[in-house]
Parts: structure tokens; C-alpha cells; sequence
């Protein structure tokens, strides 16, 4: 777990000079279910300020997803929560693709992602309601780049962004740019070794 000392390292410089400047006191938090923190931060001037460590997995999600989506050509957000949701499954059914693929009416359809190269027939069944689904190799690696990205094992490449000419997927690329300097932190390093544990 995270030391007090990495946590208030990650506050960033400028809300570093307030907290000193007003004398504010930090006290780390770990929220679990039996903590509902909430209840004692209803100050109006706050001398304590609770600080969280552990919940930053998501912390890069905008400039990830914005990277990933470029790279691979997903046109939707749809679809990458469609392969996500579908990844952990490794073998599924049109009934588990039921639950996730009405999100969207472009995917509606089991088979509009196996005609797009995203899923493929693991095992045909009399019908395509008996079919078992895998995704294929191309997905997989979405996934797992995708995990990877925002757990800080795999740096971003700023490269994809930075030949857009879109101003904000310009001004991301300095962001991932400044994202890459920084160690990840202990919870996110955390993951690598379960990860790694999981697949030994």
C-alpha cells in the first residue's frame, strides 16, 4: 500500500503552496465500504484535509482512451466498453452479448463484430444462438495495451496524437508527454505484480 509520503508527493506543486500557506492539515484516507469519509469532510474552512490514496487506476482514462481510439481506429466509445465488458468473459454467447450490445444500435448485433474482425466463432452450434464467441487477437490486444496504458506499465506513445489535427488531441499529447515523466504510483505497481502472478 501506498506511504502517507507518496500520496502528498502526488498533490501537485501548486495546491502543495495553498496547504503550506494556510497551515492545512493532510490525514490520508483509505475508503473501504465501512467508511463513508463524506460525513467528516463538511467543513466550511477546512484545517484538515483528507487525502486518498489507491483510487488513481483511472486517473489517465481520458488520454488513454483518446490514444487508444486513434490507433485502432474505434469510432465509438461504445465499442471499446463493448470489449471490455466482453475480455474477462473469454468465451461467450449471443445471450451474454445481449446484456451489453444493446447499447448502442450499430452493435446491436453479435454479428456486425465478427464481420469487423473484433469477435469470431470459438465453436459452431446448430445455430447462431448455440455459437460459442471468442474475441480475437486484434481485441485482445486493445484490451490488454488498454490496461496496460492506464496502470503506467506500458508508457503512451504520444506519436498518434501528435499527427492529428485536432487542437485538443494536440494539447493530450503534452499531457501524455508530462504522464510518461512520472513514476507510476505504488497501488498501480501494485497491479503489475497480480498481473504477472495471475499469468505465471
Amino acid at each position: 500500500m501506498a506511504s502517507k509520503k507518496e500520496t502528498i508527493q502526488r498533490i501537485q506543486p501548486k495546491a502543495m503552496e495553498i496547504v503550506k500557506e494556510k497551515g492545512i492539515i493532510l490525514k490520508e484516507v483509505v475508503l473501504n465500504e465501512g467508511n463513508d469519509s463524506s460525513k467528516e469532510a463538511a467543513y466550511t474552512h477546512q484545517k484538515f484535509i483528507q487525502v486518498f490514496k489507491g483510487y488513481d487506476f483511472l486517473e489517465n482514462m481520458a488520454f488513454v482512451r483518446t490514444h487508444i481510439m486513434k490507433k485502432y481506429e474505434i469510432k465509438t466509445i461504445n465499442l471499446l466498453e463493448i470489449l471490455l465488458f466482453l475480455f474477462p468473459k473469454n468465451l461467450f454467447t449471443i445471450y451474454d452479448y445481449r446484456d451489453i450490445g444493446h447499447i448502442r444500435f450499430t452493435y446491436k448485433r453479435l454479428n456486425v463484430l465478427v464481420k469487423l474482425g473484433y469477435a469470431g466463432i470459438a465453436c459452431h452450434g446448430r445455430n447462431q444462438n448455440e455459437h460459442l464467441y471468442v474475441l480475437t487477437a486484434k481485441s485482445r490486444k486493445i484490451v490488454i495495451e488498454f490496461y496496460g496504458m492506464l496502470s503506467g506499465e506500458i508508457p503512451v506513445p504520444e506519436d498518434v496524437l501528435r499527427e492529428s489535427n485536432v487542437v485538443s488531441d494536440l494539447k493530450k499529447a503534452d499531457v501524455i508527454k508530462k504522464i510518461n515523466l512520472l513514476i507510476p504510483s505504488e497501488p498501480k505497481r501494485t497491479l503489475w505484480s497480480k498481473r504477472k502472478k495471475a499469468t505465471d
